[in-house]
């Protein structure tokens, strides 16, 4: 007897549907203009089903941050564990990140959830510790690939990491104005080449 093999569906749940219908216009929205009938329209159900998974908006923003947060703490701990240069990783990164943001609608949504800290957004502890994890890991990676020369010295870690991000905010703004996924093809290599140390 042939036994059938079952595909895993990688189709949304309603309440992950929910979930990122209100990531978008936490992106979009001031935090305390954003209603349960707003989110309901953003995702194209009845607010009494946005209702029934979530009491309130602050409730769907801990369950956002929840959400998005096991994508990016379970690529972090993979990240620790890559046996390879220094450099590498530190291009590799860039380079999903770019790649990400050019096929998953969703993407630059995810990143800006912990990008910033808003004053009228609740202060949710899981957005503060993603932040210094990711900071403390690539400072790590970039100043390990600076102590190998594979990186600029001319800026401090802090500088790079700070260049970087200051690039990705731009991109994910311009993403989230637009409401598509990229359509600037720009490539990762115009981020990392610069940085790296006898190619430029």
């Amino acid at each position: 007897m042939a036994i059938r093999k079952v595909k895993k569906s990688i189709k949304k749940t309603r309440r992950e549907q929910i979930i990122d219908a209100g990531i978008r216009l936490f992106a979009r929205v001031p935090f305390t203009d954003i209603t349960i009938v707003a989110v309901a329209r953003e995702a194209k159900c009845g607010h009494s089903l946005v209702y029934h998974y979530f009491s309130n908006i602050n409730a769907l923003y801990d369950a956002a941050v929840d959400y998005v947060s096991t994508m990016f703490v379970t690529s972090m701990a993979r990240l620790e564990t890559v046996d390879t240069t220094p450099e590498l990783i530190f291009v590799g990164v860039i380079s999903r990140f770019i790649e990400s943001l050019q096929t998953d609608s969703m993407y630059a949504y995810y990143l800006n959830l912990f990008s910033y800290e808003n004053k009228l957004t609740p202060m949710n502890p899981k957005v503060i510790k993603l932040q210094k994890m990711w900071n403390t890991l690539f400072l790590k990676i970039i100043k390990n690939a600076q102590d190998a020369g594979r990186l600029i010295t001319i800026l401090t870690s802090e500088e790079i990491l700070q260049a970087v991000l200051t690039i990705f905010q731009g991109l994910l703004s311009s993403q989230i104005v637009n409401r598509t996924v990229s359509s600037i093809k720009l490539k990762a290599s115009y981020i990392y080449l610069p940085l790296l140390k006898g190619v430029n």
